[in-house]
């Protein structure tokens, strides 16, 4: 059995855009930071260990901003995402000095993550990104527990 760091998390899912510091601040979608689609031949194995071919060929982005402190954050992210003729696949490296300060608590499916640290994928198909607009989230914990918001999905009824 594959064993998981807590700093280095692989989240797949099937599709995928990605919105960093413009979120919300109508920034022209020219001015947007852009990832190039890296397509590869085979799926990277979901494994927790980011050595295989296809995460050698993935996009990495780096260079996350922390909207409360208007700069960089100080623990940087690395963001590695391609493709193949099923999914698209993300991985996260999440770099953390104090990785005894971890936060996470919850192990239900779609139960919030308040109190956790997370990661998540914010997916915004009408290219409009702004504050509660109709996106797709998938978020993570270290723990490895999922929770979804889908527009118009039951959790919203």
């Amino acid at each position: 059995m594959a064993k998981y760091s807590p700093i280095s998390l692989t989240l797949a899912v099937a599709f995928l855009c990605w919105a960093s510091e413009v979120w919300g601040k109508g920034i022209l979608s020219a001015d947007r930071p852009h990832i190039p689609a890296i397509k590869v031949n085979a799926a990277p194995k979901i494994d927790g260990l980011l050595n295989d071919e296809a995460w050698q060929k993935a996009a990495k982005v780096t260079g996350f901003w922390r909207l409360d402190k208007d700069g960089l954050a100080e623990e940087q992210t690395e963001v590695l995402i391609c493709y193949d003729d099923v999914a698209v696949y993300i991985a996260f490296v999440c770099h953390d000095s104090q990785p005894h300060l971890i936060r996470a608590q919850q192990k239900k499916r779609g139960g919030g993550f308040w109190g956790d640290d997370f990661v998540s994928v914010n997916i915004d198909p009408l290219n409009q990104p702004r504050i509660f607009s109709d996106e797709y989230t998938f978020m993570v914990n270290p723990l490895g527990t999922q929770s979804e918001w889908v527009p118009g999905g039951q959790r919203q009824r």
